[in-house]
């Protein structure tokens, strides 16, 4: 069979499929279940995209058509990942990643103070965070005996007061060794103190008419902390409590002081990770009212404590949490808790010297469920469905959370309903028509069966690799597309246009393997459907169809 002379390109379509969250009001009447995903500009009109909660469907919105709520929150996102990406990771000097296999022992020093007596209103969330933020710490490879807990409560001996903080800590120090990992976490209120430079942390036995002498120096620690021979030292402050909105339930509730409230840490020591809870003169917000009466954390401590535990940070799917990766979680959802609970901004703040992004937090089950996705993926292309749902299956059994992988175990339950429902062409030729961002995606379907492959010897215009002819058997159907892949559905998909002759029905070219294969996956999501391009087998099948002749 003679092949075409312009290289085009052409799709069939395996099986049916389909691919976290606010209510978005669109227009007048519309509104959606969905996440965030991206804001971009296309043909010169702002579109954002969103994930369905439901279905897991990708919606592309006019920003335009968008309420002012939703189009503040997008702009709140999208400045909160340009700080982290242009802002942070230069302030930081971040170089790459670093697998560091075998740390040495984890401490931390962890403070929390709740009530102030008469000095101030309590806080609520601070020793829940504290004793959360100790519980997930276990877990993630902190022996109980390195873990110095302080907190508000009936314990005398292990109180947060200034002698207790300053002791103790000196302490823990003094058993630290080369390649252990220190955490600091102080929980509470913080001040400036008028001529004294630095910040300071307020312990309950603070005195407001003395605080020169009565508080902690957060400066001090770091320095404590930077001369000890740990590998990994990291500072987080979550002390900036007052609302310079309403200072009468803040810290000095109105009295006279040469002090005023935290605004921000200087830069710690550059062998020290310093994340505050929220920007210099910003508020740090707690859960447990309104809105958020079903968080019982500040949004930043339960930030961080949901990255640690549910591995959510873990935007590329690969198993591993860097600390960046870690650090960019706890600052995109700090924030959005704010916005959406407050109609607010909050958004951490972390600097630094020099440090190596390493990995965090490691998922020692999931290269056992990456290589079951793998084959499963491979027994897809096979149509053999059931076999790739057991794959799966067990994949998901040891990383449930993987959105990945619920996702393909999504697209193959569709095809196997499909195949139980018979949810096929019933004869050639059968029309499928899908519309995609207003363009129309018509397939025709190809039953299963078999043919003779390649042309004869004796065949007129005969190319070499045309041969030897044989018979190939097809057990499955799919659905071809029966026009090449026009320049129109190109553009929709990838968003340029590559082409030298250009006309919105004629093919695309000037497109390469990469290429392409980039367009089927996005294709896909915007389809609901598994899109590749066709096996030799299947391309010169659809276009016999049925005959034998040359042409």
């Amino acid at each position: 069979m003679k092949k075409a002379g312009v290289c085009v390109l052409l799709l069939f379509v395996l099986f049916v499929g389909s691919l976290q969250a606010r209510t978005w009001h669109y227009g007048k009447t519309l509104t959606y279940e969905g996440k965030f995903l991206e804001k971009k500009t296309e043909g010169g009109e702002e579109k954002v995209y969103i994930r369905q909660d439901s279905d897991g469907k990708k919606l592309r919105l006019k920003w335009k058509l968008l309420s002012e709520e939703d189009r503040a929150f997008v702009q709140q996102q999208t400045q909160t990942t340009r700080a982290v990406e242009k802002g942070q990771e230069k302030a930081m000097g971040v170089v790459p990643k670093e697998k560091l296999e075998t740390p040495g022992r984890k401490f931390a020093f962890l403070v929390a103070v709740s009530d102030y007596g008469r000095n101030a209103m309590p806080l609520s969330c601070t020793v829940n965070d504290i004793e959360a933020i100790r519980k997930e710490l276990l877990k993630i490879g902190f022996e109980d005996s390195n873990i110095t807990l302080l907190k508000s409560g009936p314990d005398f001996a292990f109180l947060p007061t200034k002698r207790n903080i300053e002791r103790l800590f000196a302490n823990m120090l003094t058993r630290v060794k080369d390649g252990d990992w220190v955490i600091v976490y102080l929980s509470g209120h913080g001040v400036e103190i008028k001529g004294k430079k630095g910040s300071f942390f307020c312990p309950p036995d603070v005195d407001i008419d003395d605080l020169e002498n009565t508080t902690v120096s957060i400066d001090g620690m770091m320095e404590q902390l930077s001369e000890s021979p740990a590998s990994f030292r990291w500072v987080i402050v979550d002390a900036c409590r007052n609302d310079p909105n309403n200072p009468s339930k803040g810290l000095f509730a109105g009295k006279a002081t040469q002090a005023k409230s935290l605004t921000a840490v200087a830069n710690p020591p550059k062998n020290v990770v310093l994340l505050q809870s929220c920007e210099p003169g910003k508020f740090s917000f707690e859960g447990g009212v309104g809105k958020a009466e079903n968080i019982k954390n500040g949004f930043f401590t339960y930030s961080l404590l949901e990255a640690i535990s549910s591995k959510k940070a873990d935007v590329n799917n690969d198993g591993e949490v860097t600390f960046l990766e870690l650090m960019n979680y706890v600052q995109n959802r700090t924030n959005e808790l704010a916005f959406i609970n407050y109609g607010k901004s909050q958004k951490p703040n972390f600097t630094g010297g020099n440090i190596t992004d390493f990995v965090f937090l490691r998922d020692d089950k999931f290269a056992i469920a990456k290589k079951l996705a793998q084959e499963a993926e491979t027994l897809i292309e096979k149509n053999k469905f059931k076999d790739a749902k057991a794959k799966i299956d067990e994949a998901l059994k040891l990383a449930p959370d993987n959105n990945q992988y619920q996702l393909q175990a999504k697209l193959i339950e569709r095809a196997l309903n499909g195949e139980q429902k018979g949810q096929s062409g019933s004869t050639a030729g059968d029309r499928m028509v899908k519309t995609v961002d207003g363009i129309e995606y018509a397939f025709r379907w190809c039953p299963p069966g078999k043919f003779m492959m390649g042309s004869p010897n004796d065949e007129s215009g005969r190319d070499s690799d045309e041969g030897p002819q044989h018979e190939v058997t097809l057990s499955k159907g799919f659905w071809m597309l029966e026009t090449e892949v026009t320049q129109a559905m190109w553009q929709s998909v990838i968003g340029s246009n590559p082409s030298s002759f250009i006309g919105d029905n004629l093919p695309v070219e000037n497109v390469s393997w990469d290429d392409c294969q980039e367009f089927c996956k996005k294709l896909s999501d915007k389809i609901e459907m598994k899109i590749s391009l066709p096996t030799e087998a299947q391309w010169e099948y659809a276009c016999r169809a049925g005959s034998t002749t040359r042409y």
